[in-house]
């Protein structure tokens, strides 16, 4: 393992719009053989979003590219794009900050809120990008209400049978979200609060009511309108040289002219979008005294799903302002040890998992479990364990060995991309979940380096002395077996030949004593 973690290098360059706005392009090199993946990241802060419109991108992102638009049917557009990109998609994110970005004079957003418009294609099919996410952004029909009531049954449907199916995951996001702002804009665009969303607007659209339907399909194209502008957009290309050479100013320029088609929506008053909202109600409680939340959640299952989650950036004193490997390598601790035994091993669960997020989130849940107090009573006793736990150099080596297996794991070429951009974005410079902190990843490294080789000496030899009295074993068996087999095939064999002759010879005699007497009757 080397000391030092993955470098994912990106090159910065801003492209002009008219009206003195700059648009960054952000490129990482990588090998891909030959193919050209583009990320248009919008941020959705910039767009000054209420609380309903951002709980609606969640839902863009299920419709967008799968309804009609202004000149193809959804069965056109679809094949338009099959044969010309490898895919097209639209996912949210929320990247952590390093340093929140004050939003107004007394509140600052400690996470940025995207959508991430994505594409795969060769380069020579570079000139017909433009015109697909130009059809895609601003000419997608809304108003065709029975395929979109379809699209929303049938993401209600997905959202239904994932959480019969995984609801600790959705538990996760859910108690997360009472806790950080950026686990809260998560649960409202693709988890719990997303899924209610979608109860409620099916309840409220009944099949003859087409008024609900268009006044649905008109808040979605003002969010479009809102949301995709060159202002809030920043362009990540991930190529190898020559692709990114292919991927010339003239195409950069008309991918963003792409977004704005159409006029940017005037501002509407002077209220508080829902990102200054949560910046402001999370700053005013900053001071104060956070009360316990307590939700029961009721899933069509026969076990329970037990969470309960923290932000660490404002719990006691001591804790970190940011994860670090220490954070990091004690949750693995925690969860393979404490957790284990507590939970699973005494309490009956099938599993307890525990979650260090960067935005400031510290999770625990388990997984099909028998108990609710109990497991609780197990996640309020969690600090005394770590006061008292004790490890011993090789015990931390080994922990932190599995804990950078996991958190440097080598990733796929848009992966990469994407990681050299979020890293860029949040202003995260240094390894993934091991924070900015250069010494502390150096000094977990060179530990892991050191202790890695006489381990894996100590290890080959325990595998050899096995290896070894697995052959003498197998040998020995071989041997005693070897004239074996012959020997009772071939007794076998004579056995099964006896007994044929004997029913032969039965089958006979009987059919001569039958038949005979009854020859000679008059």
């Amino acid at each position: 393992i080397k000391p030092e973690a993955t470098q994912y290098p990106v090159a910065e360059t801003k492209l002009e719009q008219p009206g003195g706005q700059a648009v960054p392009v952000l490129s990482h090199e990588v090998a891909t053989n030959g193919v050209l993946y583009v990320d248009m990241l919008f941020d959705a802060a910039r767009a000054r979003l209420s609380e309903e419109e951002v709980v609606l991108c969640g839902l863009l992102c299920k419709v967008l590219g799968r309804m009609p638009t202004a000149t193809r049917t959804y069965e056109q557009l679809a094949t338009y794009i099959d044969l010309n990109t490898g895919g097209v998609s639209l996912e949210p994110h929320a990247l952590a900050l390093r340093k929140p970005v004050a939003l107004t004079p007394t509140a600052a957003l400690d996470y940025l809120p995207l959508l991430d418009l994505s594409l795969k294609l060769l380069p020579d099919k570079l000139a017909e990008v433009p015109a697909i996410v130009q059809e895609l952004l601003t000419a997608t029909r809304f108003a065709d209400l029975a395929r979109l009531r379809e699209l929303l049954k049938e993401t209600k449907a997905k959202m239904d049978q994932r959480a019969q199916s995984s609801p600790h995951r959705m538990l996760f996001a859910h108690v997360e979200s009472m806790s950080t702002p950026a686990a809260a804009f998560t649960d409202r665009v693709r988890e719990f609060r997303f899924a209610r969303y979608l109860d409620s607007l099916l309840a409220g659209w009944p099949d003859s009511d087409e008024a609900a339907g268009s006044r649905l399909a008109a808040r979605l194209e003002a969010v479009c309108r809102k949301l995709f502008q060159p202002r809030n957009a920043t362009l990540l290309l991930t190529a190898e040289a020559r692709g990114l050479a292919a991927a010339n100013d003239a195409f950069r320029a008309a991918l963003i002219r792409a977004t704005s088609s159409t006029e940017a929506p005037e501002e509407e008053g002077t209220g508080e979008s829902y990102f200054e909202q949560a910046a402001r109600a999370e700053s005013e409680a900053a001071g104060a005294e956070r009360k316990p939340v307590r939700k029961a959640l009721v899933v069509p299952t026969a076990v329970n799903y037990v969470g309960m989650a923290q932000n660490y950036r404002n719990g006691a004193a001591g804790c970190a302002a940011e994860p670090c490997g220490a954070l990091l390598v004690a949750t693995r601790v925690v969860e393979l040890d404490y957790l284990w035994n507590r939970v699973r091993v005494r309490g009956g669960a099938y599993g307890a998992f525990i979650h260090a997020l960067r935005s400031g989130a510290l999770a625990l849940v388990s997984y099909r479990d028998p108990n609710v107090r109990e497991t609780l009573d197990t996640y309020r006793a969690l600090p005394d364990y770590v006061a008292q736990l004790q490890q011993t150099p090789d015990e931390l080596a080994t922990s932190i060995i599995g804990l950078i297996g996991e958190i440097d794991a080598p990733l796929s070429a848009p992966g990469a991309g994407f990681e050299a951009a979020s890293r860029w974005l949040s202003g995260y410079d240094a390894p993934g979940a091991l924070g900015a902190d250069p010494a502390l990843h150096a000094r977990a490294g060179a530990r892991a380096g050191r202790a890695l080789p006489r381990r894996h000496r100590a290890r080959r030899r325990r595998r050899g002395r096995r290896r070894r009295r697995r052959r003498r074993k197998q040998g020995a068996l071989r041997r005693g077996r070897a004239a074996a087999p012959v020997t009772r095939g071939r007794g076998g064999i004579a056995l099964a030949l006896a007994l044929f002759v004997v029913f032969v010879v039965v089958v006979v005699f009987t059919w001569v004593g039958v038949r005979v007497p009854r020859a000679r009757a008059p």
